[in-house]
C-alpha cells in the first residue's frame, strides 16, 4: 500500500584497496569505499507550501573494528532546489574502512533544506549494510585474487517510511 509513496534513490558503490601496491592483503589494511549518489525519484512528500523540496542526502558512514572501536563520518550531497518528483545529484563520497570490520554501514537520509527553521527529513533514514561487501573483498584477497570481483554495484535504496509528523502527499 505504501509503494506508490516510496522515494527511490539510485547509487553506485565500490570498494578498493587504499594502497594499490598491496592488492592481496586487505587484513589490517584500509579499503576505500566510494559511494556515488545519482538521483532520487518518486518523491511524494513535501515540506514546503509550494509542493517542492530543497532536497539533499545525508550519509552517515559507520564502521566498528573487532576491538569495538567505532569510526563515524558524515557527508552531504549538494541541494537540489525546488525538487518535485525527482532530485538529481551525481555526488561522490569517499570513506575509508579498516578490514576486517565487525560492522560497516551507511545510513542515508533525504532531507529538505530550510533557511529559517531546521532541516526536515522527507523520509525516515535507511541503513545500507556493507558487511557482506567487505566480507567478499576480504575473502577474495585471502584467495590471492587481485580483483574483488564486485566492481561498482548499482543499488536502489527505497525510502518507504516517513516521519510521523503531518506531510502533504502529492496528488
Amino acid at each position: 500500500a505504501h509503494e506508490e509513496k516510496a522515494g527511490l534513490m539510485r547509487m553506485l558503490l565500490e570498494m578498493t584497496p587504499k594502497a594499490p601496491e598491496e592488492p592481496y592483503s586487505f587484513v589490517g589494511h584500509d579499503l576505500v569505499v566510494v559511494v556515488t549518489i545519482w538521483e532520487v525519484s518518486n518523491i511524494q512528500f513535501f515540506k514546503d507550501w509550494g509542493e517542492r523540496n530543497d532536497a539533499y542526502i545525508e550519509g552517515r558512514f559507520r564502521a566498528t573494528d573487532y576491538w569495538g572501536r567505532e569510526s563515524h563520518e558524515l557527508k552531504f550531497t549538494d541541494t537540489h532546489k525546488f525538487a518535485r518528483y525527482k532530485a538529481a545529484f551525481n555526488w561522490r563520497w569517499v570513506f575509508t574502512v579498516r578490514a576486517p570490520a565487525a560492522e560497516c554501514s551507511l545510513q542515508l537520509t533525504m532531507l529538505d533544506a530550510d533557511r529559517i527553521s531546521s532541516n526536515d527529513p522527507i523520509y525516515d533514514a535507511k541503513v545500507y549494510p556493507m558487511d557482506q561487501m567487505l566480507r567478499v573483498a576480504c575473502e577474495r584477497a585471502g584467495q590471492g585474487k587481485a580483483s574483488m570481483g564486485l566492481g561498482p554495484l548499482a543499488e536502489t535504496v527505497v525510502f518507504d517510511r516517513w516521519p510521523e509528523v503531518v506531510h502533504k502527499p502529492r496528488c
